[in-house]
């Protein structure tokens, strides 16, 4: 009786929870040049600036950039992960500001999914540079995201 009394009180709590927060309402984006220095606001604008550093696998020119790799053979998965980022600036038609890298969170998107004997020889270097080993019968799969000009931040 009280480990039902337990299961059902943990169970509605995680439902409360659970429905609590899929109704919550995203914050408003507030225009840059109303976003108070230095606080926590939503605020939407396309990067802009130099692009200091190049995307390990595409090579897209950008300010940031995060790659995932996942390593699957028969027995063992394995996962690297892997980001570079500077200070970067965004503009929407009020104004500009500069973006801490801290609270940055950069959709992956599936790049490219082979078999680590069928990748390419430049694949292959990058995966090396980053340190993955690569057995020949594992299957690769890769993800990356990188910020550059012009991409629409929020």
């Amino acid at each position: 009786m009280i480990i039902a009394l337990f299961w059902t009180g943990l169970l509605g709590a995680i439902a409360f929870v659970v429905v609590t927060r899929r109704h919550r309402t995203p914050a408003a984006i507030t225009p840059i040049a109303q976003a108070p220095d230095a606080a926590l606001v939503h605020v939407r604008g396309k990067v802009i600036g130099d692009m200091p550093l190049r995307a390990p696998f595409t090579g897209r020119a950008c300010v940031y950039y995060a790659v995932t790799v996942q390593v699957a053979s028969i027995n063992k998965r394995r996962r690297w992960r892997y980001q570079d980022g500077r200070p970067f600036a965004i503009e929407d038609d009020t104004g500009t500001a500069t973006v801490p890298l801290g609270q940055l969170v950069v959709p992956h998107d599936v790049m490219l999914q082979e078999r680590a004997s069928r990748l390419s020889p430049r694949i292959v270097a990058v995966l090396k540079t980053l340190r993955v080993e690569l057995p020949d019968s594992a299957e690769v799969t890769i993800y990356e995201a990188s910020l550059g000009a012009g991409d629409v931040v929020e």
